[in-house]
């Protein structure tokens, strides 16, 4: 919930905000994935960046949660939480379509949580470290909308804490859309 108030409170301020020349342009934006493997699971989280030219940096923040599993006979919620840096390069085109790659560097929390009758949590957790690449395709809706449809890969390191869990458990092909909002005019 607070990724998404973030996300908010950033696209309503920055989509404002232009900068003098457009060399350099700021954006924020909202993350929608889905993984791929058998794992159902699903990732929200927002983005806030610039653009200098055909490169893109920026902060992201996300959160993934999957179906319940099964662990020493109780039920858990398994979780993921990241934040980092994303750096990106955008394929040179006037086009309103073009082509995009981006990595994300994070680092969060992994956590299976089981939720009892009386309101108390018992919970694992894990500090992990995650490398996301992705590549997509961004359509220019206007001078300050754009949406991106992305494919991408998340590689976990440090899930050692958790029972019967691996960083594998935690890593999955997904498929996404990106909403930004900004100053893309060139």
């Amino acid at each position: 919930m607070r990724n998404i108030l973030l996300s908010i409170v950033c696209t309503v301020f920055l989509g404002t905000v232009h900068a003098q020349d457009n060399s350099m342009r700021f954006f924020a934006g909202s993350i929608f994935e889905i993984g791929l493997n058998s794992q159902n699971n699903a990732t929200i989280g927002g983005v806030l960046g610039f653009a200098e030219k055909n490169y893109f940096f920026g902060i992201y923040g996300t959160n993934t949660f999957y179906d319940e599993i099964l662990v020493k006979e109780s039920s858990y919620q398994k979780s993921l939480g990241l934040g980092g840096l994303m750096i990106g390069f955008t394929l040179p085109s006037e086009e309103r379509a073009h082509l995009f790659g981006s990595l994300k560097l994070g680092w969060g929390e992994a956590r299976l949580s089981d939720y009892y009758d009386d309101n108390s949590i018992r919970s694992y957790k894990n500090a992990v470290f995650a490398i996301n690449p992705e590549i997509g395709v961004e359509v220019r809706v206007t001078s300050w909308y754009s949406f991106a449809l992305t494919a991408n890969y998340r590689l976990v390191e440090g899930v050692d804490n958790l029972p019967s869990m691996g960083d594998y458990d935690f890593e999955n092909y997904g498929l996404g859309v990106v909403f930004r909002f900004g100053n893309f005019a060139y």
